[in-house]
This record gives C-alpha cells, structure tokens and sequence, in this order.
C-alpha cells in the first residue's frame, strides 16, 4: 500500500520537525517572541547576522552607520519592534525601546518597575540612571550557570520600564548603544 506509506512518512516527518522546535517557541521571529538571556525567539546571542535571519525567517536591515566592530540591525518587518546589537559579525544583544516585545515574564516597556522588583527581588542588580536623576537599571542576574555572562537589563525612570536591553556582558550594560 504505497499510499499508506506515503501518509506515514509525512506524518512522521512533521513530528520530527515538530520535536526539533524549543515548545512554546515560534520558528519565526515575529511581535509576540518573548526578550530572554538567550535572545529575541529563535534569534539567539552569539549568532551571525546569516545566522539569525535564517532561524527567525527575518530580513535583518542595517540600522544606520556602524561604529567600529559594532552596528545594529532590525528586522524589516516593523511590527517587531526590537533591534540588535551585532559586535564583530556577530549578536550581542537586544534592544527594545517600544512596547511590544515581551519577557517570558510579561515585562514590557511601561511595565511599572515596582513590579519587575517584586517578581526579581534580590537576581537585581540595582545601579543609578546615567541620565535620568530618578532613574535606575534594574539588571536580571540569571542563576543559572550557563547564563552567567547574561543579562535582562530594565532601564527605568523611576516608576515605569522606559527600555529593555538583553545579551551578553559587557554589551548588555553599554548605555548608549554603539558609542
């Protein structure tokens, strides 16, 4: 029965790519992929540029002139409203300037940053705002080994989420981006 065999095989090829994806997580990047130590959904820290846009099935466009080894890109498509930071060919980092974009934990720009202190407690790295008096950067300290190198950063003005940044140290704590 060929016809048989030819359903059983598809059948099983859909399970097996259906097992090769993380569950709960999208093979596309798109708005509702969640902001992590990891990354933005599928497109994680550490990739290439090539990379990236092949596991989020995104265009990834320059974002204005780079600064030496560091440029950011963004996805073309303006519904996702995240970019990254690419050091050396390579992603650094996540920025999220806009609501939108999520954490696993529901935290959005505008999110109140009372919240994110309750739900974080003493993973905070608290430090003083570069710019805004009443400001702080309420830094996610993962304890997870494998993350050690990892950071959430909540920039704040004191009582709401302004900014999102996300990756890997020291970028993940640069304050103005590529300057």
């Amino acid at each position: 029965m060929p016809g048989v065999r030819v359903l059983v095989a598809v059948v099983i090829s859909f399970a097996v790519i259906a097992a090769a994806a993380p569950p709960g997580e999208a093979s596309t990047l798109r708005p509702s992929s969640k902001v992590s130590t990891a990354g933005l959904g599928p497109v994680k820290i550490g990739m290439t540029v090539r990379r990236a846009q092949r596991a989020g099935q995104v265009d990834l466009v320059s974002q204005g002139p780079g600064l030496g080894d560091c440029r950011y890109v963004r996805p073309r498509n303006k519904r996702i409203r995240a970019s990254f930071m690419v050091i050396k060919g390579r992603i650094a980092r996540v920025d999220v300037a806009r609501r939108g974009m999520e954490t696993p934990s529901g935290f959005t720009v505008g999110t109140r940053a009372r919240a994110v202190r309750a739900a974080f407690g003493d993973r905070l790295r608290v430090t003083r705002h570069e710019y805004d008096p009443d400001g702080a950067y309420l830094e996610f300290v993962p304890r997870d080994r494998a993350e050690a190198g990892r950071r959430v950063v909540f920039e704040t003005d004191g009582s709401r989420v302004t900014y999102i940044r996300a990756g890997r140290l020291p970028e993940v704590r640069y304050v103005e981006g590529c300057a």
